[in-house]
């Protein structure tokens, strides 16, 4: 009886029934974010400055998410007027990073993973535990560590380079101004 229901309806067991939800929910929200996307990049279009920047076209963006279900989209380039360059208005909007192929919820996934195991092998190997599934590989995963620590050197240099007050920041020292140290008094 329960071998005819099972075939009947077409699901063995939970696990499997689990399983195909699962998919059918990676799927949805693949196209509902594709959607909300160029659903916000319209809404740019329509509030940007038409003064600064100027409509280029549409570019098509893939990316890896956290659902591991990789997300395509169409966004607008526009030329910045001002500076000459081009600009993704959806990408600065969102904090979309220009040369990841993986979102930011996906690379913060990544590197938390990277950095609690130690390993770019063990950090894919638990989000796939997690996920149920292969998401991301060890490379993708070391290509991210390695792409957000130049990001990091980056900015680090700039913030020691900036002037505070008459003086610079050199080399990673910090200048303080006043510095008082208590000491207890024995005897």
């Amino acid at each position: 009886m329960i071998d005819k229901l099972r075939k009947e309806i077409g699901i063995s067991s939970l696990s499997e029934l689990e399983m195909d939800l699962w998919t059918m929910m990676r799927e949805e929200f693949a196209k509902m974010l594709s959607s909300l996307l160029e659903k916000i990049d319209q809404a740019i279009f329509e509030l940007r400055d038409p003064g600064r920047y100027a409509s280029d076209g549409f570019v098509t963006r893939t990316m890896g998410t956290m659902f591991g279900q990789d997300v395509s989209f169409r966004r607008r380039r526009y030329r910045d007027c001002d500076t000459g360059k081009d600009v993704y208005l959806l990408n600065e909007l969102l904090g979309i990073e220009r040369e990841s192929q993986v979102s930011p919820a996906l690379t913060s996934l990544m590197l938390t993973q990277a950095a609690t195991t130690n390993s770019y092998r063990k950090a894919a190997e638990s989000i796939a535990g997690f996920l149920g599934f292969r998401a991301v590989s060890h490379e993708t995963v070391r290509q991210t560590v390695i792409r957000v620590g130049k990001e990091l050197e980056r900015v680090s240099a700039e913030q020691r380079a900036e002037p505070q007050g008459n003086r610079k920041v050199r080399r990673g020292r910090r200048h303080v101004g006043t510095f008082a140290k208590e000491q207890e008094k024995t005897g």
